[in-house]
């Protein structure tokens, strides 16, 4: 797809998202492209992620690293946020989270 086309495609999608929009109101875009734009791991990577509930009380973290093997795509990562919050709601009911 050209970069107009996907731009002219983004265009509709706004359109639809909020009626009066207008592509005139785009001040400036571009498109990036990059073959390799997934992380290529090396062998023993999963080794190295961190949970994401860490050994500090109370402490949780997130982020792409811990999406392996999986791509990093919103969807993915929406569920990597919804597991970090079922961990802290288990962590409130067990009482071991303030």
């Amino acid at each position: 797809m050209s970069d107009d086309a996907l731009f002219a495609l983004y265009c509709d999608y706004l359109s639809r998202i909020r009626a009066d929009f207008q592509k005139e109101w785009v001040r400036g875009w571009w498109v990036f492209r990059n073959r390799f734009a997934q992380p290529i791991c090396q062998i023993g990577f999963r080794d190295h992620v961190p949970a994401i509930q860490t050994p500090i009380r109370g402490l949780y973290l997130t982020d792409s690293y811990q999406l392996h093997p999986d791509d990093r795509t919103i969807s993915n990562s929406s569920g990597l946020g919804r597991t970090a919050a079922r961990l802290v709601l288990e962590g409130i009911r067990r009482g071991t989270l303030q």
